[in-house]
C-alpha cells in the first residue's frame, strides 16, 4: 500500500460505472459501496445506460 486511493470508497463517478461496467461484462449482478446514496444513483445510471 502506498497512500494511494483505489477504486472504492473514494471512487469518482466515472470509476464506479466502470467498475460497474466491468463487473456486468464478467457475469456478476453485485456492485456494493458503503455510501448507499452514492450507490444508489450509481445503480440507477448503470441500468440506464444498459437498458437504453
Amino acid at each position: 500500500m502506498n497512500g494511494e486511493p483505489v477504486p472504492g470508497t473514494f471512487a469518482a463517478e466515472d470509476e464506479l460505472y466502470g467498475l460497474g461496467e466491468a463487473l456486468r461484462d464478467a457475469g456478476s449482478e453485485s456492485l456494493n459501496s458503503p455510501q448507499q446514496e452514492q450507490m444508489d444513483k450509481t445503480s440507477a445510471t448503470l441500468q440506464k445506460r444498459w437498458n437504453g
